[in-house]
């Protein structure tokens, strides 16, 4: 059995659909707008050990994208799924627990096909370590 795949699109909804033929049979699937278009990479650079990371999709902050404890330098989360391209995404990074305190960064960056890289600089906070 043969089997060949035709696309369509429907832009007033944002969505596109594909088709599958096989035989005399269809089978038809259709992309959500929340559907991811890739899955790409997000690199964090210099980023101190200990800080904690927060990343969303900055036109929906409920679409959180990934969260976790960087182990220091450079970090890569691969996976990120992209339900734009390109799609802005929001990073907030925060290291309070040492001895030494940094003030919380919140930085954005174009996530695209090929990734994103952002530079983390991280901010001596004087003010939180005199209270």
């Amino acid at each position: 059995m043969s089997c060949r795949m035709t696309s369509s699109g429907v832009y007033g909804t944002l969505q596109s659909s594909k088709s599958l033929i096989c035989g005399s049979g269809w089978q038809s699937v259709v992309r959500q707008p929340t559907d991811p278009l890739f899955y790409a990479s997000i690199t964090l650079q210099n980023v101190l050990s200990g800080s904690r990371y927060w990343i969303a999709q900055a036109s929906n902050l409920s679409n959180v994208l990934a969260t976790g404890t960087a182990p220091g330098g450079d970090i890569v989360i691969a996976g990120i799924p992209a339900v734009a391209n390109p799609m802005l995404v929001e990073v907030r990074v925060r290291f309070a627990s040492g001895t030494t305190k940094y003030q919380p960064l919140t930085t954005y960056g174009y996530l695209s096909r090929s990734g994103v890289v952002i530079y983390v600089a991280q901010v001596e906070d004087t003010v939180a370590e005199l209270s």
